[in-house]
Parts: structure tokens; C-alpha cells; sequence
């Protein structure tokens, strides 16, 4: 929403809406948690709109996160988890259902 709020407020043109967005050479959103995580840092907007004490402890928390992951999948192949819901993610994030 801060995104998007700001590109009105600064009257940014979206561009044309297109049926195959990943077939544009438009930017991209981040494609992994890690590098969302780098946008996020270097992002003044955030900062500003949200405060710099905030989201550094987004960041910080979503690290945290990353290496619980990589530590609950060392010992496998990345080809296994990444293809599929690990049971570390079933727990984290899906244990109430």
C-alpha cells in the first residue's frame, strides 16, 4: 500500500496492463524472501513511512526466519525443498489449518 499510495501521490504512470506480466520487461517484485528482505533495507520510502527503528526490526525478525529454514533443510538437497512445502513451512506457517 506504501508503495502504491506513493506512486499516486507522485503521480506515477503504472504503465499498460498486459495478460503475460512475466512476459514484459517490466520490473519484477523480489522473487525470494532474502532479497526482498535487501529491497526493504535499502528502501527510504519504508523508512520514512514506517520509521528506520521498525524496519530494521522487520528485517531482523525475517533473518531470523531465513536461517531457522536453512537450518531445518542443511542437511538436504536444495532441488528436494525447493519444490516442495517443507515441514518446517507446514509448522510455521500452516500448523493452524
Amino acid at each position: 500500500m506504501i508503495s502504491g499510495l506513493d506512486g499516486v501521490d507522485r503521480k506515477v504512470d503504472p504503465g499498460s496492463p498486459t495478460e503475460s506480466p512475466y512476459a514484459t520487461e517490466s520490473p519484477t517484485l523480489p522473487k525470494s524472501l532474502p532479497e526482498a528482505i535487501s529491497y526493504l533495507s535499502q528502501s527510504e520510502l519504508f523508512s520514512q513511512k514506517m520509521g528506520q527503528q521498525f524496519i530494521n526490526f522487520i528485517i531482523k525478525m525475517k533473518q531470523s526466519e531465513i536461517n531457522r529454514f536453512l537450518q531445518s533443510v542443511a542437511d538436504q538437497p536444495s532441488e528436494d525443498y525447493l519444490k516442495q512445502v517443507t515441514n518446517w513451512e507446514q509448522r510455521e506457517y500452516f500448523e493452524l489449518f
